[in-house]
């Protein structure tokens, strides 16, 4: 009996945000988290959250291909618009073989929605919210 060898993918929300945090996101930059802190005594706005909505590995080829919402919060909405820009661009930026973290790396990512202008009223928050899509693959050691 043959076995098929085991498909070995990167954790792609662990390396998406690895490399955000080192991208230049202005007053979020180093504030990409999974879930908003709930440490005191305040929350460390602006920051973006980050995480996986869709996407699947690509069997043939060892890749992942990861759909991924970000959300981007401040106090101001200029604030957060000008962030939003920012990751944008550095998503934009990504060229094939550039690493994310220290387990992947990319073919590339690209916007597929956003960013969209979504207030959070009942916390008094600006928010935008930006969908993106990445393919990456486990980094050879």
């Amino acid at each position: 009996m043959s076995t098929t060898p085991a498909l070995v993918l990167p954790d792609a929300e662990h390396a998406i945000r690895s490399w955000l945090r080192g991208c230049d996101l202005g007053g979020a930059s180093r504030k990409v988290f999974f879930g908003i802190p709930k440490e005191p005594p305040a929350v460390p706005y602006p920051l973006v959250v980050l995480g996986r909505v869709g996407g699947s590995p690509i069997d043939e080829i060892d890749h992942d291909d990861a759909e991924m919402q970000f959300d981007v919060l401040a106090r101001a909405k200029r604030e957060a618009a000008l962030i939003s820009a920012a990751l944008v661009a550095c998503v934009r930026g990504l060229r094939m073989g550039d690493r994310l973290g220290d387990d992947a790396v990319t073919s590339g990512g690209r916007i597929i929605f956003g960013p969209l202008w979504r207030p959070e009223d009942d916390r008094d928050l600006s928010r935008y919210v930006i969908g993106a899509r990445f393919v990456l693959r486990a980094r050879s050691v």
